[in-house]
């Protein structure tokens, strides 16, 4: 009877312990969406910052240091190659260059980061003349390529400011022209986000001293560009079949300083390895002829979505409470 009872005893512990393997099975499916024994897919994407050397509410240049050298110390830890790319009015104080602002973009380059043009003052070229936008461009080179060239490294990428390479085809292709004949290459990106309206907001709250929202901010953002991720891959399998290589846009900000190691984070647990943007430009859809004579979006996906007059989800829009924070 005691060997009866011990045995039964045993059955059940068995079965009890089978019922948690299976539960922790399940509960990793539902929370990671990776079948038992499956890994995430294999994706690669090149980061790129907008904006250099910081776009931020900030009362002097420490504040502006502290921003840049955060960023660094997280790219340098997920190992990532970097694109940054800059407007050089923010390199000026009344007209005038002013050192620890070039100091900023030094830090960039001494970190072995590539540095690119994105036109002196951010001018949109639907909004200005076309001589005017070619100004802007060679203007936005005067700082940027002479430290390049001192620190051994190419200066070669343009990238669009507003991401508005113009809304007619024929001003695009006198740009792609202009932008060749000196020995630029287009940055393009294939997903972007509104992390300066959550930065904006994010600022915002700091400066106020409310932690409480700051945190909240920055919590909500983690799912924000989970969404846009999300939107942009299932965006390329509609248009090419496969997820390409992505290119990712965001901002030299605080929220990015602050939280993009969290970012990173789960963009490898979504498995993304961290390329350069050569490496990014090598997939074959960057190399398609631009043909469509109209208003395209701010991203290349949806310039390739125009073309076969496809729209798509963005993916979650900003929370409201960060856009009334933001004001």
């Amino acid at each position: 009877m005691y060997l009866k009872l011990m045995r039964t005893q045993e059955t059940y512990a068995m079965k009890a312990s089978l019922l948690s393997v299976i539960l922790v099975l399940l509960l990793l499916i539902i929370f990671t969406g990776t079948s038992v024994g499956q890994q995430a897919p294999k994706r690669y994407v090149a980061i790129t910052l907008d904006d250099l050397p910081v776009v931020c509410q900030c009362e002097n240049d420490a504040e502006r240091m502290e921003i840049t050298e955060k960023l660094i110390a997280t790219f340098k830890k997920y190992k990532m190659p970097i694109l940054g790319v800059v407007n050089e009015q923010k390199l000026e104080s009344n007209g005038i260059v002013e050192p620890a602002r070039v100091a900023l973009l030094q830090k960039w380059l001494d970190a072995g980061y590539e540095l690119g043009n994105h036109g002196y003052s951010h001018k949109n070229i639907n909004e200005i003349s076309f001589e005017d936008y070619k100004n802007e461009i060679l203007k936005g080179e005067r700082v940027t390529r002479a430290l390049a060239q001192k620190a051994g490294l190419p200066y070669r990428f343009y990238r669009h400011p507003y991401l508005s390479a113009g809304d007619k085809l024929q001003i695009r292709r006198d740009l792609d022209s202009f932008l060749k004949s000196h020995n630029y290459v287009i940055a393009p990106n294939t997903i972007t986000y509104q992390d300066y309206t959550f930065s904006g907001a994010y600022d915002a709250a700091l400066r106020k001293g409310d932690m409480q929202l700051a945190q909240r901010i920055r919590e909500a953002y983690l799912p924000y560009t989970l969404s846009r991720w999300e939107a942009a891959e299932k965006q390329s399998i509609a248009l090419f079949g496969r997820e390409i290589r992505q290119i990712l846009m965001v901002h030299a900000n605080r929220i990015n300083a602050d939280a993009f190691d969290e970012v990173a984070k789960a963009m490898q647990d979504r498995g993304y390895v961290f390329i350069s943007i050569d490496e990014a430009l090598k997939d074959p859809a960057y190399a398609r002829p631009d043909t469509f004579d109209g208003k395209v979006g701010v991203t290349w996906l949806s310039r390739w979505s125009a073309e076969q007059g496809k729209t798509f989800s963005g993916g979650t829009p900003v929370p409201e409470f960060v856009r009334e924070a933001a004001r």
